[in-house]
């Protein structure tokens, strides 16, 4: 009996660590299909920054697939120009403000009525709105810590003091904007939807884009040959993006055409990854390699084999314990026997 504990613990055991190790495995599965997203992306835009000149020190994107819940970077700390890309997540702070009543329509900043003062800052080129508006709220430093405390991303110290931005706390802001636009109220489709959609037609991120209108807010400063452009593509496989360049000469064209690069990488690879679901072509491994996709069989399996372990190890303990009981029964006989 002794031996057949000692096996049914052994088992047990060994069914455990499977598991765990099943589940790890899993795990690391998934990081490593990120990492081949992350790598391929990089690696075809590569030739595109090779073209224009773009390298580490003046261009920055950010990239979220909301389908695949993937994202992907390139120099996502570079902190960039121009100001204008302030306006975007300004505009989003005060709107929290108005909702919340401490501003309403009759409200005075700058001289202008707030939602005249609010549209200003966000759609019109000049800064004059957006400095007053900064300026209300208590100073650069002051707005990009409430900035920060929106979306908890981590920034450097100079962050605060300027009012550039970078690739990592934008993407992370739009996934907060992207959320709120999906639940809030008309107020926020009328104040910070359509304005932004109706932005700049044909131009930016819309130049090579024709078949959506999309929510975005660019910024251009012609004396740094600089431009950038962060905002929604709400297509059948919807993303988020954030692309500056700095110091290259045509900046607003070359924006445009590493956008278009954005927009097909992401319409292919989804169309793609919805074949798969559906049709389930013959697709090399090396390229099956290159998506993440959303399974459930590894999951439920790995449950299964916790359901039967803890099911062993109940039936084991039954066991055990009638063992008890009937070594306890004889012993009992067999006193009555020998009196």
């Amino acid at each position: 009996m002794r031996v057949t504990k000692v096996i049914a613990c052994m088992l047990a055991l060994l069914i455990l660590f499977s598991s765990v190790s099943f589940a790890a495995g899993t795990a690391s599965t998934t990081q490593s299909t990120t990492v081949n997203n992350q790598q391929l992306m990089v690696k075809r835009l590569s030739k595109l920054m090779a073209k224009n000149g773009l390298n580490e020190s003046n261009f920055s994107f950010g990239y979220y697939d909301i389908l695949r819940d993937f994202e992907c970077y390139c120099n996502r700390d570079m902190l960039f120009e121009p100001y204008q890309a302030i306006k975007f997540p300004l505009a989003y702070l005060y709107y929290n403000e108005y909702q919340g009543g401490k501003y309403s329509n009759s409200s005075v900043i700058g001289g202008k009525k707030f939602l005249e003062i609010f549209t200003e800052s966000l759609t019109d080129d000049k800064t004059n709105a957006t400095d007053a508006l900064i300026q209300k709220y208590g100073g650069v430093s002051k707005v990009k810590s409430e900035f920060q405390a929106l979306t908890k991303t981590r920034v450097p110290k100079d962050f605060y003091s300027t009012t550039k931005l970078n690739s990592n706390y934008c993407i992370d802001f739009l996934k907060l904007y992207y959320r709120a636009a999906k639940y809030n109220s008309s107020d926020f489709r009328t104040l910070l939807v359509e304005p932004l959609k109706e932005f700049t037609p044909g131009e930016y991120s819309e130049k090579y884009i024709t078949k959506y209108r999309i929510t975005h807010r660019y910024g251009f400063s012609e004396a740094d040959s600089a431009a950038v452009d962060m905002g929604v593509v709400k297509t059948e496989y919807p993303f988020l993006f954030i692309v500056s360049v700095e110091g290259v000469d045509n900046a607003e064209d070359v924006l445009a055409e590493v956008m278009r690069y954005i927009y097909e990488f992401n319409e292919d690879y989804n169309a793609l990854l919805i074949s798969q679901i559906t049709t389930k072509p013959d697709i090399p491994e090396n390229q099956r390699k290159t998506y993440t996709t959303r399974s459930y069989v590894k999951p439920i399996l790995a449950g299964v084999v916790v359901f039967g372990v803890a099911v062993a190890a109940v039936v084991g303990i039954i066991i055990i314990r009638r063992d008890r009981k009937l070594r306890k029964l004889y012993e009992d006989d067999d006193d009555e026997v020998f009196r």
